[in-house]
């Protein structure tokens, strides 16, 4: 790390300051009364540092988090310049980006997020809001280096300094146009290809014979063909054409068999993902009508309900606070109310 961060007081900047930070052992102060007045200003750099990973590479990231003086900037670039771009990388790069926008650091935000911009929005979630942000600190981080080019160059040749020209603005109108464009056509092929899936089940044997057994009204049937498919499609095909009343609400209450059930929620259960369309109100009602105690399925339920609730727990880790989150935590107290 820099000699100024060994020598300075990180407070009041007096040099030759006898005392370091407890913690990280980097920050030095004059006392105590220095130490307590930066602490706010200190604290996000100094539980980074610690947290930092055992590489040197991830340290060295973490050590720019003290250096706000010309030379911590020059070591901190020194050392996103030597470190590998990896995802262990990318996301430690990511929490410390943020951590310097929150504490206003534009320039050190901007400087740690650039290199790994690509891997960071690729391991992010699509859709996830934290995208727009890294890529918006990226782009403001750009605008200034070329700002603060711009100005030195005016102020060697006493010119004024003047709006980036229209041949860089159109470059990066298209680089903005492109992404965008890569990202409508990744989200159209995967329709398509779901699309294409569902497509291969409405045309199979299986779904053709399902189709008739619910026309005819024979809704057990129709099910059990389904499960019996081996193909996912298949039943999603025979939810979506059977009615959830006719299925669960009938003169003579569910007419689907426990085995039945047990399938449908093992099947559907271990593939759900949001965006949740009709997927959440089908398994609330196959579990309550589940009976734990039947002596066809009761040796089964236990280890149906441990991988339901596997995959839930797993599903709600990835989703942002909202409606599809808390429909999902709804569904999950259903599943555990099933007793063993």
């Amino acid at each position: 790390m820099s000699q100024l961060a060994k020598k300075c007081c990180g407070a009041c900047g007096k040099a030759e300051a006898r005392s370091t930070c407890s913690n990280c052992k980097v920050v030095a102060y004059c006392n105590r009364e220095c130490q307590s007045a930066k602490w706010d200003d200190h604290k996000t750099a100094c539980k980074a540092y610690v947290g930092a990973g055992g590489n040197a590479a991830s340290k060295d990231l973490a050590v720019g988090a003290f250096d706000t003086a010309k030379e911590g900037k020059k070591r901190l670039k020194a050392s996103l310049a030597n470190t590998p771009c990896c995802q262990d990388n990318a996301k430690e790069a990511f929490y410390a980006g943020l951590d310097f926008e929150k504490a206003g650091e534009e320039e050190l935000a901007a400087m740690m997020l650039e290199p790994f911009e690509t891997i960071v929005c690729d391991w992010l979630q699509p859709g996830d809001p934290k995208i727009e942000i890294v890529r918006a600190i990226v782009k403001r981080g750009r605008a200034q280096k070329l700002a603060k080019k711009r100005g030195a160059k005016t102020a060697k040749g006493g010119m004024k300094a003047t709006e980036p020209d229209a041949k860089e603005q159109r470059a990066a109108e298209g680089a903005a146009a492109r992404a965008k464009a890569e990202e409508e056509q990744r989200a159209a092929e995967a329709a398509a290809a779901q699309a294409e899936q569902e497509g291969r089940a409405v045309e199979s044997d299986a779904a053709s014979a399902v189709k008739e057994q619910l026309a005819a009204g024979n809704i057990q049937d129709a099910f059990m063909t389904a499960v019996s498919a081996g193909n996912l499609a298949v039943v999603e095909f025979c939810c979506k054409n059977a009615e959830l009343e006719d299925v669960f609400h009938g003169d003579t209450g569910c007419v689907l068999s426990q085995t039945v059930l047990v399938c449908l929620t093992q099947q559907l259960g271990n593939a759900m993902k949001a965006p949740f369309v009709w997927e959440v109100e089908w398994l609330q009602e196959i579990l309550l009508c589940i009976d734990p105690h039947d002596k066809d399925v009761g040796s089964h339920v236990k280890a149906v309900r441990a991988g339901f609730i596997e995959h839930i727990l797993e599903t709600l880790e990835g989703l942002e606070a909202g409606k599809e989150k808390r429909r999902l935590s709804g569904l999950l107290l259903a599943v555990r109310g099933l007793s063993d």
